[in-house]
């Protein structure tokens, strides 16, 4: 939520939309497959309780990002929110590609409040294996001031120009510090 959050602040200053992807698992892909009647029936039931789960989180997610974000950047910024099942690396793959994002925003997570934060198997496999610049907001995060903090992580490639190029463009309504 915390990630949501900080995407609107951040599109209402740069006049940018926001794609929400939620992606929920694909019961039909875990398991052996058997192809008798009862099990088809069963995985249809399997698929249908999925989605049907998927839509109530959507929906809860939705009331709980408008309870946290003011009228104004609800109004002003577009949003858009799309449910996929699927493997969460290929799903976020496969759009990007179609929706060509110029970043992406990811929240961590964190085994609990007393312990540092640390980013999911999804989180680092995004970063390790897209070209788009990949944002990752804390679950510490609170709101969006005038001043971000923001460390750029790198292996030294020369394509680390044009991210850094475009992390100072995106950033550039804020008092921006790059560690």
């Amino acid at each position: 939520l915390n990630a949501a959050v900080f995407a609107n602040s951040l599109a209402k200053k740069i006049n940018a939309e926001i794609k929400f992807l939620y992606i929920y698992e694909d019961p039909s892909q875990s398991g052996t497959s058997k192809m008798t009647t009862s099990w088809q029936k069963h995985a249809r039931l399997a698929r249908e309780q999925s989605l049907a789960t998927a839509q109530k989180e959507l929906i809860e997610f939705t009331d709980k990002l408008e309870e946290r974000i003011s009228e104004e950047v609800l109004k002003e910024v577009n949003q858009h929110f799309a449910l996929h099942r699927g493997d969460t690396i290929e799903v976020i793959n496969e759009v990007s590609k179609r929706y060509q994002p110029h970043l992406m925003i990811l929240g961590t997570k964190q085994k609990d409040d007393n312990e540092d934060i640390y980013m999911g198997i999804n989180t680092t496999t995004l970063i390790e294996h897209t070209n788009i610049p990949v944002l990752t907001i804390p679950r510490s995060f609170s709101s969006v001031g005038d001043e971000l903090n923001v460390l750029y992580a790198t292996d030294f490639y020369d394509s680390d120009n044009t991210y850094l190029d475009t992390l100072f463009q995106i950033l550039g309504p804020f008092n921006t510090n790059i560690y």
